[in-house]
């Protein structure tokens, strides 16, 4: 039992210590990247410089599709600035690296179909706004009608 759990130790360290080394390289692809030294990259930046085939095959060697800059630029902009720090590289591209997993997959279902609800609910709603304001504007017209004005 004492001789699993050592085991078991030793996995999750192996793992931290890799996890780490992707970090330290990741750190060092995002300072080759910000060329201006601003501290974030712009998608130009990112585009231009995978267009290097050194980073590229580095990113796709960690499972990281770069064919499309733009798009992953937009997976890694989190908070849809336009700009991507450090931070929102290196949790991002971890969070990329490799294939999607079944529970990855059950989650974008999940928030999609949640959104679909809010979306059918909102619009539901304006729905019934509209349909009180057509019907006002008909009663005001047929007032006007009785009243002789048009």
């Amino acid at each position: 039992l004492q001789s699993t759990q050592h085991h078991k130790d030793i996995q999750i360290q192996e793992a931290l210590v890799v996890k780490q080394a992707h970090v330290n390289h990741l750190k060092e692809v995002f300072y080759e990247l910000d060329v201006d030294e601003s501290g974030e990259i712009c998608v130009e930046e990112l585009d231009f410089l995978l267009k290097d085939p050194v980073l590229s095959r580095y990113l796709t060697s960690i499972d990281i599709d770069t064919d499309n800059a733009s798009m992953l630029f937009n997976l890694l902009d989190r908070d849809d600035s336009g700009l991507v720090n450090i931070d929102e590289f290196c949790e991002g591209c971890l969070r990329l690296k490799g294939e999607a997993k079944s529970f990855d997959i059950h989650c974008m279902i999940y928030q999609n179909e949640r959104l679909m609800h809010k979306l059918e609910d909102t619009f539901n709603s304006q729905l019934v706004q509209i349909n009180q304001v057509v019907h006002a504007m008909d009663r005001h017209m047929a007032t006007l009608r009785r009243s002789g004005l048009r």
